[in-house]
């Protein structure tokens, strides 16, 4: 009898360290990207991005100013160095990218800080900047881009305007009107992390041993 209180015992200890852990685990489990956005300017966060096309204008046509940001592929292995403003990302980095786009007829100046999930490790902003067409790629299948120098040469930002990054923050300042300053910023993306209900079943499997086991 006392050792089939000890076993019982054992068996209940062993449940609730598996449930734990499965609540651990499925409670960090959490989508990458943009973690906040402060600025001195309305910033509207949309995924998918709206409409269908990223050129002059873009937010004016969607009514969307002066500020929108959106997320682009995710989590993209570099298959050759990528050439941003700010620097070269390596080959074979996993990497994820967003759109920060301002934009208005009236004009206006934007002071924003960026938090993303991950650190930073590139942007492409410049007004002519190639970086811009040769980093089209991690744009978004559904979006026309029409945001480099031989489309719009006024889309990034112009000299004295500054995107700058220190680990997962990106800070943009640029004074803007049309046809509007965008930001490509790319961060490093994520090994590939089990959805929550995968985690789920996965922990229910571990349970049912145990579970046939106090039943024997």
């Amino acid at each position: 009898m006392k050792n089939s209180f000890l076993l019982l015992g054992g068996l209940r200890l062993r449940m609730l360290v598996l449930v734990a852990t499965c609540a651990l685990v499925c409670g960090s489990a959490r989508a990458d990207g943009i973690v906040s956005i402060t600025s001195n300017l309305t910033v509207n966060q949309t995924t998918p991005a709206p409409g269908s096309t990223v050129g002059a204008n873009f937010l004016v046509t969607l009514g969307l100013t002066p500020g929108l940001a959106f997320d682009e592929q995710q989590n993209v292995v570099l298959g050759s160095s990528l050439a941003t403003d700010t620097g070269t990302i390596a080959a074979g980095t996993v990497v994820s990218s967003f759109f920060v786009a301002f934009n208005s007829l009236g004009g206006a100046t934007q002071s924003t800080r960026v938090t993303f999930s991950n650190p930073v490790l590139g942007i492409v902003f410049m007004d002519g900047s190639s970086a811009w067409a040769t980093s089209d790629f991690l744009g978004l299948s559904t979006l026309n881009y029409q945001e480099d120098p031989g489309v719009c040469p006024g889309c990034g930002y112009e000299p004295g305007e500054t995107a700058t990054f220190s680990g997962d923050i990106a800070f943009l300042n640029s004074s803007f009107s049309v046809p509007g300053d965008f930001a490509r910023i790319i961060t490093a993306g994520s090994p590939t992390v089990p959805e929550p209900g995968s985690l789920t079943l996965l922990c229910l499997g571990l349970a049912v041993p145990l579970l046939r086991r106090r039943k024997s």
